[in-house]
């Protein structure tokens, strides 16, 4: 259990609510939806060893490759929040007939393969996946309420706390 004592300069703490937020743990079975739009405009599919590498924080995701002889197709992948890199795998420079577009959890276009593209990193996107909270209950200590010069709180799981005064202003943080 934390505790955490506040003194109050010149101010007077009334808590008539208190916000409560938690975010689960990263682990790597859970996290954002990206969607994967794979295309062959010569409708031939890709070369076999060619492909969109995927890794997240160093960690590999896997190779998305469009199947010989397949004109297109979508794939959806899983990732945890952190810094995504995307490389293109393949023995040579790509081009026009290797077209992807690559969309993050909100359905947002965050890349587009441009007509020739080295292989090796394409670019780096930094994933931030808040995956919602169910079942969370804390148990929180606030007194004396009101206070007029120190205040204490205690509770389980407490991060940091900040203190507002009534017109919305930060009097107080503490990590």
């Amino acid at each position: 259990m934390k505790k955490f004592v506040i003194f109050l300069i010149s101010a007077t703490l009334l808590a008539s609510s208190v916000n409560l937020s938690a975010q689960t743990e990263k682990n790597q079975t859970t996290g954002c939806q990206f969607r994967f739009v794979l295309v062959s405009p010569l409708g031939t599919g890709w070369t076999p060893s060619f492909g969109l590498n995927i890794t997240v924080d160093d960690i590999d995701y896997g190779t998305l490759k469009l199947p010989w002889g397949t004109p297109s197709s979508e794939e959806t992948l899983i990732l945890p929040s952190g810094e995504v890199n995307f490389s293109w795998v393949a023995g040579f420079l790509g081009g026009p007939e290797h077209y992807f577009e690559i969309y993050n959890a909100l359905e947002e276009l965050i890349y587009t393969s441009p007509d020739f593209h080295p292989t090796g990193l394409l670019f780096t996107y930094q994933n931030e996946c808040n995956v919602g909270i169910s079942n969370y209950t804390a148990s929180l200590q606030l007194y004396p309420n009101p206070a007029n010069s120190i205040v204490n709180i205690s509770g389980d799981n407490i991060v940091n706390v900040k203190v507002f005064n009534n017109i919305g202003q930060l009097i107080n943080y503490l990590p």
